[in-house]
């Protein structure tokens, strides 16, 4: 799945599978040893969207499910779209 504009992001994070939600949004702050994740560091590097990046930065992995983060990070890039 690929995206290029934040409404492609969107509609592209509903229908990802867990195992990628995951991949991406959790285990991606290990691999990559940066402390943020892939979805947070392309809203920045690719759609200059910083403050966006921050704030999916600051969805809390360890309180959330996968299902609720997700939910989150839609919510967050809903709120995005219509600024």
């Amino acid at each position: 799945m690929e995206a290029h504009t934040l409404e492609e992001f969107r509609a592209g994070l509903e229908k990802l599978s867990h195992a990628s939600f995951h991949y991406h949004f959790i285990a991606s702050r290990l691999r990559l040893h940066l402390g943020t994740n892939d979805f947070s560091n392309w809203l920045a590097s690719s759609l200059g969207l910083g403050l966006l990046a921050q704030r999916v930065n600051r969805v809390d992995i360890y309180t959330n499910t996968l299902d609720s983060a997700r939910a989150k990070l839609i919510k967050l890039v809903d709120e995005e779209l219509t600024r």
